[in-house]
């Protein structure tokens, strides 16, 4: 990489990444310029930089991802970043609901975009690929970023194949899954949180026939839920069916999907669905269906819950109903005691750069290993600023120096286009992806 491109690369960084976080956090232009190390002199460079500098080749740059809301729109940031980095930014925005399809097709045809964000897991098909050489090997470069390297050697270890790295993993907690009830709703009704499995079905039943958002249209239901029983680890686990995998009591072990508990569950869902506290479309709704569902203020229990998705459930509903209140609860126990939620892999889907990306848009690949740390360090603040009112200004009415440290944590080596384009698929107000949701 030239010393040029390192200049260039690492202005962007700086410049995008501060935008990207006065976006989330309400901070304006003078925190980016701060941050930022210089002034700009209006040219997309920085006022060292010569003019030849700063008119550089545009490469078109594509990412393919799922989408699970609206199509990203092209605001301030998206055009911050081509202005920044002197790139045409095509954003390949599929619908969650069909992104397997396309994906098969999009390799198939061998014409593939920069990024891919590959969610399946695990997938022979992705092993496939990469011993076939369609994917680059990443182990050379994530040792260079400690961002990357706090990602636990778990993870890491869960999605190499052969003993190798070919994709950055999109870290997630280990337990992420939850459930949640309408509050409003068991307040209308004067119903206490359900603690058990039984207790959870008298009050879908409630949640159907006793018109429990006091509209008097008979429009409501107990349980949301889609055709693939997706994240019902909580359900599951009450009729003690192991997480994956169940210890049997002879020393042996069965597949949770065949265990007595699942089949218990499933004559549990049967029965509730038989006397109408499930809804009654669930064998045909995908995951984005099921979403609506909820936020459309229909349903009143999502035993298949998603913590990262929890303040999307949350606004989305506030715009149907100003006085709705959905909580999360206490996985319900099952008919021995049994609850809990399973662990996972810690990750949801892995960024992959296809073998045959031209080496001078990916600038030796550089900043899409570091991506990961970037989106992590976006998103923590994301949610530090929301729970900490003193942090307003980007840090600086912070008495505890903890923003000071944040923008310092911003300045990183040079990177390449493309990480900054991961940075902003960070689902937050003005970034270039739509809401995230996980399948």
């Amino acid at each position: 990489m030239t010393k040029k491109k390192q200049r260039l690369s690492l202005l962007a960084l700086t410049v995008v990444i501060i935008m990207l976080m006065g976006a989330v956090s309400g901070c304006g232009s003078p925190a980016a310029n701060e941050a930022g190390g210089g002034q700009t002199d209006g040219t997309g460079g920085s006022s060292g930089e010569t003019a030849g500098e700063a008119k550089k080749e545009r490469y078109k740059i594509s990412m393919m991802y799922p989408l699970y809301s609206d199509p990203p729109k092209k605001g301030e940031i998206w055009k911050l970043i081509e202005d920044k980095f002197n790139i045409e930014f095509e954003p390949m925005a599929i619908p969650d609901n069909s992104y397997g399809d396309k994906l098969k097709v999009t390799l198939a045809s061998g014409d593939l975009p920069d990024l891919i964000l590959w969610t399946a897991y695990p997938d022979p098909e992705f092993t496939k690929y990469v011993r076939q050489g369609a994917f680059l090997e990443l182990d050379d470069w994530v040792t260079q970023y400690p961002n990357i390297m706090d990602t636990p050697e778990q993870i890491f270890d869960n999605i190499r194949i052969d003993g190798k790295l070919y994709g950055i993993p999109r870290t997630r907690a280990l337990t992420r899954a939850a459930v949640m009830i309408r509050k409003d709703w068991l307040d209308n009704l004067g119903l206490p949180i359900p603690q058990t499995v039984d207790e959870v079905y008298e009050t879908a039943l409630k949640f159907t026939y006793d018109d429990p958002d006091q509209n008097g249209k008979d429009d409501t239901f107990g349980v949301v839920m889609g055709e693939n029983l997706s994240h019902m680890d909580s359900l599951w686990m009450a009729f003690d069916t192991g997480n994956g995998w169940r210890l049997m009591e002879d020393g042996t072990l069965m597949n949770a999907e065949i265990t007595p508990g699942r089949k218990q569950a499933l004559e549990w869902l049967r029965n509730l669905y038989q006397e109408g506290g499930l809804d009654k479309d669930f064998a045909v709704l995908k995951n984005t269906q099921v979403w609506e569902k909820l936020e459309g203020g229909k349903g009143g229990i999502f035993l298949g819950g998603q913590t990262s998705d929890y303040a999307r459930y949350v606004e989305n509903l506030a715009k149907i109903d100003p006085n709705a209140e959905l909580i999360m609860f206490h996985p319900p126990k099952g008919p021995t005691g049994k609850f809990g939620f399973g662990e996972t892999s810690g990750f949801f889907g892995q960024w992959v750069i296809p073998a045959n990306t031209e080496p001078k848009k990916s600038g030796t690949h550089y900043g899409t290993v570091e991506l990961a740390g970037q989106r992590r360090r976006i998103r923590n603040q994301q949610i530090w600023h929301r729970r900490n009112p003193s942090y307003q200004k980007c840090g600086r009415n912070d008495q505890s120096g903890r923003g000071e440290e944040k923008r310092r944590g911003l300045d990183y080596r040079p990177q390449s286009v493309r990480s900054l384009l991961l940075c902003c698929s960070d689902r937050s107000s003005g970034s270039a992806a739509g809401t995230e949701g996980e399948s």
